[in-house]
C-alpha cells in the first residue's frame, strides 16, 4: 500500500473526499427529516382510530380455550381467604368439620361478617358452592382446601377453582397461621401432636420435635422456637 502524504497533494485530495462524503450524508439526513415531518403531519390529521389501526397489529390468538381469569388476582384473593380461615380456625373449625347443615355455617360466618370480614360475607354469598364442596368428600379438615375451592366462586365452579388453586405451581407460600398450627400438626403428625399438648416445658417440646424426622417447613419452624411452640399448643398465642 503506497504511503500517504497527509501534508501533500494526496492529503489534500483525501480532505476533499471527506468533505464531499459529509455533504452527501447531511443532504440525506435533511431529506429524511423532511419526510418524517410530512409523515407526522399526515398522522396528526388522521382520526384517532385510523392512527392506531396503522400502528397496532392484531395479536395472534393462542390455541385452545381462552383464559377467563387472571391468575395473579385469583391467587391474591385465595391468600386472603387462607389468612381469614386460618387466623380464625379455632372458632370456625366446629362448623366446618362437623357439617350438619348450612344454617350452622351461616351463623358463624355472620358473626365475622358483622365484624367487617369481607371474606366471611363472600362465603355467605356463595354458601351453595361452599356447602357442595364440604359435602363432596374432597375436604379433609384443611382450611386451605376451603380457600382453594371458594376462591373462584361466582366465576367458576368450586371444582375448577379447587384444581387451579391446588396446583403445585400455585401453592400458597405463606406459613400456616399460628392459630391453625395445632390442627395442622394434628392432621400430619398426630402422635407428636398429642405429646406436644401434654408438654409443660420448652425443653420437653424441643425433645419431642427433635425426634421428628421430617423436612416439613412447619416442623422446622416449630423447632426453631420451642418457647413459642409451647405457647401455641397451650393456647397462649
Amino acid at each position: 500500500m503506497p504511503e500517504i502524504d497527509f501534508c501533500g497533494k494526496r492529503g489534500n485530495n483525501l480532505g476533499i473526499m471527506r468533505k464531499a462524503r459529509h455533504k452527501r450524508a447531511n443532504i440525506a439526513a435533511t431529506k429524511n427529516i423532511k419526510e418524517l415531518d410530512v409523515d407526522l403531519e399526515n398522522t396528526a390529521n388522521k382520526p384517532y382510530a385510523d392512527d392506531f389501526q396503522s400502528v397496532i397489529r392484531p395479536l395472534k390468538r393462542k390455541r385452545g380455550r381462552p383464559r377467563r381469569y387472571d391468575p395473579d388476582l385469583l391467587l391474591e384473593w385465595r391468600d386472603h381467604l387462607i389468612w381469614f380461615l386460618e387466623s380464625n380456625w379455632p372458632q370456625l373449625k366446629p362448623a366446618f368439620v362437623r357439617i350438619n347443615n348450612q344454617s350452622q355455617i351461616l351463623t358463624i360466618l355472620k358473626v365475622f361478617a358483622e365484624k367487617g370480614h369481607s371474606e366471611a360475607s363472600f362465603m355467605m354469598t356463595h354458601i351453595e358452592s361452599l356447602w357442595a364442596f364440604l359435602k363432596s368428600g374432597r375436604f379433609h379438615g384443611d382450611p386451605r382446601q376451603i380457600a382453594n375451592a371458594m376462591t373462584g366462586a361466582g366465576s367458576m365452579s368450586w371444582r375448577r377453582s379447587f384444581d387451579i388453586c391446588g396446583r403445585k405451581a400455585y401453592r400458597c407460600a405463606m406459613s400456616v397461621h399460628r392459630h391453625a398450627l395445632p390442627d395442622y400438626i394434628n392432621r400430619r403428625f398426630h402422635d407428636r401432636y398429642t405429646r406436644l399438648r401434654q408438654a409443660k416445658t420448652a425443653e420437653k417440646v424441643a425433645a419431642i420435635l427433635k425426634a421428628v424426622r421430617s423436612h416439613d417447613p412447619e416442623i422446622r419452624r416449630l423447632k426453631r422456637d420451642p418457647e413459642d411452640t409451647l405457647k401455641i399448643f397451650n393456647g397462649l398465642l
